[in-house]
């Protein structure tokens, strides 16, 4: 942090938070997403597009509405993989159909203890009081650059401004 000074809430830091003490004060927000398939096949199967892939979110700002009082030093970001599996084993239907063989999905998180999770502090704290939990949100807008231009797989950037609704 010392060596990024004044800016240091323009960067992430990496953290195993697992190993810190922290307090959640919002539920889970999505800020984006990534669509890599974006289209079927004759036979009604999903086609891999990825190098045309679409971002949903992108620019946009998302509010993270506050559940709990104390105060707000910064925010966590993680991905959660939407993973495209085969199914293997023959989950077997009241028809005696088989699933073996069928596309199904598979949900991975980087948001646990096993993983490291992005970490964005604040310029300033935010202070969440019974009196404006309802009325304070934190707005998040991510933006993703064309990294196929730079060379670079992970430039992205997140604006954050407090609101009062």
């Amino acid at each position: 942090v010392v060596s990024y000074g004044q800016n240091f809430y323009k960067h992430d830091m990496i953290f195993p938070l697992w190993q810190y003490k922290w307090k959640r004060l919002s539920g889970d927000v999505t800020l984006a997403k990534i669509n890599y398939d974006e289209g079927d096949d004759d036979d009604g199967d999903v086609m891999s597009t990825s190098s045309t892939s679409s971002i949903w979110g992108e620019d946009e700002w998302s509010n993270i509405e506050f559940t709990n009082v104390g105060q707000c030093h910064a925010i966590v970001v993680w991905i959660d993989y939407g993973v495209r599996i085969l199914q293997d084993k023959g989950s077997g239907s009241s028809e005696g159909e088989s699933d073996r063989g069928k596309i199904g999905f598979k949900s991975i998180s980087t948001g646990n203890k096993f993983n490291q999770q992005a970490v964005r502090m604040l310029p300033l704290p935010v202070t969440i009081e019974k009196d404006n939990i309802d009325s304070l949100r934190l707005s998040v807008k991510p933006s993703f650059s064309d990294s196929s231009k730079k060379g670079n797989d992970d430039d992205y950037s997140f604006e954050i401004k407090t609101v009062t609704v």
